[in-house]
This record gives structure tokens, sequence and C-alpha cells, in this order.
């Protein structure tokens, strides 16, 4: 079972358990408390009955004449009252009378007790023994669905009890408001939960998507795809939480994961590249040991073959080093205020020497500043890496052009050069680990690792880098490196 649904499971659980413990309860104590509003209501009833009665009655003899007319009077009288939804249309309370033996006078019943003795029921018994008497009994015997509810009040003359009156009410009505009070609580309590079940589920959904996010990147990286880390578990400053470690983490160790699987590919590159001068160097010393009547000029030719892979060898050394340098600097990258035109400007001062050996003419397009926030190191090796591809691959008195424009909220850095392109149908290979062409001059290939660095830099900065055969002849390459961007390096 996946975690957002366990989490909605247990929280919907412990929500019925605990509001559906609490409603059931509510439930339970509805009816008890109708009961006592209704018993309390009998008392007032009885009391003023009772009075009544005794103001009515001398000399130890209750008058049963004046309380019969009344209710005769409040049977008879029509009314149509509604209380909530229940109509109600006649008085439906009982009174009847006892004497001070318990003995039944008066039934407003139509004097179905008449005679009875009564003196045993609750009501009756001990209200004569001056205590407060009520009953909840079933009225008829052979109707269990009638209960009734009797208060009884004590009549007295001359500070003596001579009677009892005893109010009672059916429960069937009460229990009509009982049931309709039950709906509409459950009603409330089902719409309630149904609210609160949604709110917990929006509330699993919000903790659950940086969860989510963090997963998908974690399978990203695993997949090797190139993917940015999600900006709503990453870039939220503010969030100081478990999944904020957890997703930096992840992002520092993929890092630090593809720095040395970059750099571990790049060294067996160079590697390899080291076999091709040191076994030129070999051959071209054999062949001076075996041969010792060569002429001057096939000696002069070998000993520029050896200067040459001697210098190939140098070139290699520097870059193993450079390799080292990127290494160190990886552990420490620093996100700062820099000068892409001052980067720029730096990378030309670096191949001016050959520029002007190659004989080739620059051209430059840069503003006074450039400011960008960024990581100064990687962008300067990238923007390197793209002029130094466009220096080799264009031909003697050719033209190398470095822009740097700014468009909407980007930077632009612009390289084009005059030299031969590249095969339209090579022209999506280009970024691809090792793939690189002849260049024109000599022949050669270079590591084919350069134009893979510059794209994970400029990746990682959240730009972009494109290329194209410009229509006039030479190659286009752009680095767009958007000017507000959290920086996944």
């Amino acid at each position: 079972m996946k975690t957002r649904l366990q989490l909605i499971v247990t929280f919907t659980t412990v929500l019925i358990v605990g509001f559906g413990s609490i409603l059931f309860w509510v439930l339970s104590e509805v009816r008890h408390h109708y009961l006592e509003s209704m018993e309390e209501t009998l008392i007032d009833m009885a009391a003023y009955v009772a009075a009544d009665i005794t103001e009515q009655s001398k000399e130890y003899t209750i008058d049963l004449e004046a309380i019969k007319k009344i209710l005769s009077n409040a049977y008879d009288l029509p009314f149509i009252a509604r209380i909530g939804n229940t109509k109600k249309q006649h008085v439906d309370v009982r009174i009847y009378i006892t004497d001070a033996e318990g003995m039944v006078l008066f039934d407003s019943d139509n004097n179905w007790a008449l005679g009875k003795d009564y003196s045993e029921w609750n009501d009756v018994y001990l209200t004569l023994q001056k205590e407060y008497g009520a009953r909840l009994s079933v009225n008829d015997p052979y109707d269990p669905g009638s209960p009734y509810m009797y208060v009884a009040a004590p009549i007295i003359l001359d500070k003596e009890i001579v009677g009892v009156v005893s109010l009672g009410k059916p429960l069937h009505t009460m229990n009509r408001f009982v049931k309709d009070a039950k709906v509409r609580y459950l009603a409330v309590g089902f719409g309630v939960s149904m609210i609160l079940i949604a709110l917990g589920a929006l509330f699993v959904r919000l903790i659950m998507r940086p969860i989510t996010q963090v997963t998908a990147y974690a399978a990203a990286v695993r997949d090797n795809k190139d993917v940015v880390p999600p900006l709503a578990a990453f870039s939220n400053k503010t969030r100081k939480d478990e999944i904020h470690t957890l997703a930096h983490t992840i992002m520092q160790m993929r890092d630090s994961l593809e720095g040395k699987q970059k750099n571990e590919h790049y060294l067996q590159a160079l590697m390899h590249e080291l076999k091709t001068p040191i076994t030129a160097i070999a051959t071209s010393a054999e062949l001076l040991k075996g041969t010792p009547d060569l002429t001057k000029e096939e000696l002069v030719d070998f000993v520029t073959g050896i200067s040459l892979d001697a210098e190939r060898l140098n070139d290699i050394t520097k870059r193993i080093n450079e390799l080292a340098l990127l290494e160190s600097h990886s552990r420490h990258r620093i996100i700062e205020q820099i000068d892409l035109c001052e980067l720029c400007k730096a990378s030309l001062a670096i191949y001016k020497p050959i520029l002007e050996e190659n004989k080739l003419h620059l051209k430059t397009i840069l503003p006074a500043k450039a400011p960008y926030k960024g990581e100064g190191f990687s962008l300067r090796l990238a923007i390197s890496n793209v002029l130094k591809n466009a220096i080799d691959f264009t031909p003697e008195s050719g033209t190398v052009t470095v822009k740097l424009v700014k468009e909407d909220k980007n930077w632009i850095v612009i390289f084009e050069d005059t030299g031969p392109g590249v095969p339209n149908e090579l022209v999506g290979k280009v970024f691809d680990r090792f793939f690189s062409t002849h260049r024109p001059d000599t022949g050669e290939r270079s590591t084919g690792i350069g134009l893979t660095y510059v794209r994970e830099t400029v990746n990682q900065h959240g730009g972009k880098v494109t290329l194209c055969n410009k229509p006039e002849g030479g190659f286009q390459v752009k680095i767009i490196l958007p000017k507000s961007q959290t920086l996944a390096i």
C-alpha cells in the first residue's frame, strides 16, 4: 500500500473512531436529556394543578368538579401547533387523582382507572410518603409502544396530604423529536466528517507532494536522466524539515556521483589519448635507433614529429591537471556575482596567441558589463571550450566572432566561425560524450568531452545551448543563460 493511501486510511480510521465515538455518545444522551426536559415540565404542571385543586377543595374533601370542567374545556379546545416537523392538534396529557389511600378518584382517560388502587405505583406511593414521586411505565400492557412518564404532586389541606394528582405524558411524541434530532446530528456529523476527510486528504497531498517529487527525482537520477530538481522540494529556502534535508542530500549525492562519473570518463579519454603520442614517439625512437644513415631532412622530420607528439603529451598533461583542479573545485562550488563580459575577455586573452599564430581575425561585440549570479569557474571553462572549438575549426585567415547580448531576461553568448561547419546529419550528435569530428587543418579529433561539459554546465545554471550551421557558411553556438534562476548545482 502506498504511503499516501496509508496516511489517508489511518487519518480516516482515527477520525471515524474518534468522531464516531463522540457522535454515538451524543446520540445516546439525546433521549435522556429530552426525558429530563419533559420531566421538569411535568413537575411544574403537577404543582400548578395540585395548587389549583387545593384552592377549590374544602374540609378534607377534594373538589373534582372544577378540575373536570377545566380538563374538559382543554381537551375540547381546537388548535394546530407546528413544533419542528411535528404537528400537534390536541392535548395528550393524562391526569388522574387519588385519595390519601391511593385509590383513583378521577382519570382524564375516560375514567379508565377509576376505583383502582394505585398506592403501589411509585408516583403515588412516594408522594404519599412526602417524597418526590415519578414513574415511567407502559400505559397499556397490550401495547408496548405506549410508555408514559408520570410525575405526581400532593394535594394538601390543613397541612395534611389528602390526595395525589399525577400528570402523565406519552413518550411517542418525545420520540419523534428525539428521532428528528438524531437525524440532524447524524447529517451534521456526516457533513463535518466529509469536510475533515477532505481537509485531511488535502493535508496528506501537501505533505506527500515534495516526497513524490523527491522520489521521481531520485528515480530519474538512478536512470541517468537529465532532470532539473523539483522546485517545491529543493528551492523553498524557508523549509527546514526532514523533506528539505532529504531533497538536498539527494541533490548533493547526484552532483557528487555525476561529477565523479564525468571526470572518470574524461580521464579515461585522456588516458586513451596518451597512447597515440607515446606510441608515435616510441616508434620514431626505434626507427632512429635502427636507421643510422638517415639524411638530414629525414632527421628533421623525425625530430619535428617527436616535438609535435611531445606538445600533444604536454597538452594532455595540462588537461589532466585541469581535471584535478575541476574535481577539487566541484567540492567547493561558489555561487557569486560575476561579470560574463569579463569571463569572455579572459578566455579571449588565453587564446590570443593561437589566433595570431593561425592568422585568424577576431570580431567581438561585448557590453561594458554583464552582471550575472552563477558559478564563475565552470562558466569560464564552458566559454573557453566553445571558443577553442571555434578557433580549431576556422581555417587560416578566417574570422571568429564572439558576441554577448541581452534578450528579454537572458544573457546570450554567441560564438561564430567561418569554418566548414558540421554535417547536418551529425549536428544532433555533437553533445554526445566522446563524439568529435576531424579538424580541417590537421585532420585530428578531440576527446569529445568539451561540448558535453559545456551543456552540463549551462543546464546546471538553468540555461541551454543551441548550435546550427549558418546559411552563409560556418557554425554558430549560443549559450543562453537566464538572469534569474535557482542553480541546480
